[in-house]
C-alpha cells in the first residue's frame, strides 16, 4: 500500500545544511513526497514523472513500457537521470534481435576481418599479465609471513625469464610450469632481486624447497649462477 502524500510545511523551502540525499530521506520518512518531488525538479531539473519515480524507486522502461525497480536497469552515465532507457530484460532482446539480424556480417567480420586472430593475440597478453600480477601477489603475501619486503615487479619477472631463456635452469625443460625461485630461500629473510632469482620448473623448484643452494646445486651449476648473476 502506497503511503498518504501530504503538503509540505511552510519551513519546508527554507535552506538548510542538509545534503539532498539526508533530506530526500528525513521527507520521505515523515511521508512529505510532495516536498521531496518539488525539490528534485529545482535540484535537477528532471520532470515530473521522472521524480515519482526516482522517490518511489521504479522506473518506466521505454521499449515494455512496464514499470520497475531501478535494480532492473543498467548504468548510462548518458542519460540525466543516470540510468538506461530501457530494462535489462529488453536490452539482452535487442542484443539478440540485432545479432539474428545481421549474424553473417559479425561472422564475417570476425573470420575474414582479421578479429579472431587480433583476439587470440589479445587473450595469450591478458593471460600473460593476469598470471604476472598473480606472481607478485603471491610473491608478497608470502614476504609478510617472513617479515620480508618484497618490491619485484612483473617488469623483473620478465627480465628473469629473459635471462634464462624461458628454461628451467636445473633440468632445461620449457614444458612445464616455469617459476621464479629464491636463490637463498624466502624464509632466511631474503628477498627476490635480480641476484636472488632463479627460473626453475614446479617439479624442480618443490624438490628444491627450502634448501639452500649448496645443498642442491652441483658445483658447476653455482658457478654458472655466479656469472649469470654478474651480468
Amino acid at each position: 500500500m502506497s503511503k498518504q502524500i501530504t503538503p509540505p510545511s511552510p519551513n519546508e523551502d527554507e535552506e538548510s545544511s542538509e545534503s539532498l540525499l539526508d533530506r530526500m530521506a528525513r521527507l520521505i520518512s515523515e511521508g512529505k513526497h510532495i516536498a521531496v518531488v518539488r525539490e528534485l525538479r529545482e535540484r535537477t531539473g528532471l520532470g515530473l514523472s521522472e521524480c515519482v519515480c526516482v522517490v518511489n524507486a521504479v522506473k518506466t522502461c521505454g521499449t515494455c513500457k512496464a514499470v520497475k525497480p531501478l535494480s532492473d536497469f543498467t548504468k548510462d552515465k548518458r542519460r540525466q537521470d543516470g540510468l538506461n532507457g530501457r530494462c535489462r530484460l529488453c536490452s539482452r532482446k535487442q542484443v539478440r534481435v540485432s545479432y539474428s539480424k545481421h549474424k553473417q556480417k559479425y561472422h564475417d567480420r570476425y573470420h575474414k576481418g582479421g578479429l579472431k586472430e587480433m583476439y587470440a593475440v589479445l587473450y595469450r597478453q591478458d593471460a600473460r599479465r593476469c598470471q604476472m600480477r598473480s606472481r607478485v601477489s603471491r610473491l608478497r603475501r608470502r614476504g609478510k609471513k617472513h617479515s620480508v619486503v618484497e618490491t619485484f615487479t612483473i617488469m623483473d619477472f620478465e627480465q628473469v625469464f629473459a635471462r634464462f631463456d624461458n628454461k628451467c635452469f636445473n633440468c632445461g625443460t620449457q614444458d612445464r610450469d616455469l617459476q621464479v625461485d629464491h636463490h637463498v630461500p624466502q624464509h632466511l629473510g631474503k628477498r627476490l632481486t635480480h641476484q636472488n632469482a632463479v627460473v626453475l620448473c614446479d617439479k624442480c623448484n618443490a624438490t628444491k624447497g627450502t634448501q639452500s643452494p649448496e645443498d642442491f646445486y652441483t658445483v658447476e651449476q653455482l658457478d654458472r649462477l655466479r656469472v649469470l648473476f654478474a651480468q
